[in-house]
């Protein structure tokens, strides 16, 4: 039996649709990360980008994500890179992903990593 190790869910005050993904707001698809984004689990979120691109919900009218990661408890560079290719799916959009909640150890290694510069950072930690 598997066990799933990363959870990704719609959140904030932004209204489910029948998509189950928080969005439309202001042009931004908002998730919370829950779990491990590692080699094992970076699959799923990258599949979940899949699924919000074939919905239209990652498009130009709606180039904006927003990602919780009040609940991510680890974060390996295979997660990393799959944060990465999000950033460069929706900079061909135009838009923008924003990186919430993170806990002072993902925040350091984002930051030493230079990735800070390709993501907005919300100052609040997770």
């Amino acid at each position: 039996m598997s066990i799933a190790r990363l959870r990704i869910e719609p959140y904030g005050d932004h209204a489910a649709d029948d998509t189950g993904v928080a969005n439309g707001v202001h042009g931004t698809t908002c998730l919370a990360l829950h779990g491990e984004l590692d080699f094992a689990t970076s699959a799923d979120l990258d599949h979940e980008l899949d699924r919000l691109d074939s919905h239209g919900l990652v498009s130009k009218q709606n180039p904006n994500l927003v990602l919780d990661m009040t609940g991510l408890v680890f974060c390996d560079s295979a997660g990393l890179a799959v944060l990465i290719a999000a950033y460069q799916r929706l900079a061909r959009l135009g838009g923008t992903v924003t990186l919430r909640g993170m806990r002072r150890p993902l925040r350091r290694v984002v930051s030493i990593a230079g990735l800070d510069s390709l993501f907005r950072i919300d100052p609040a930690e997770g």
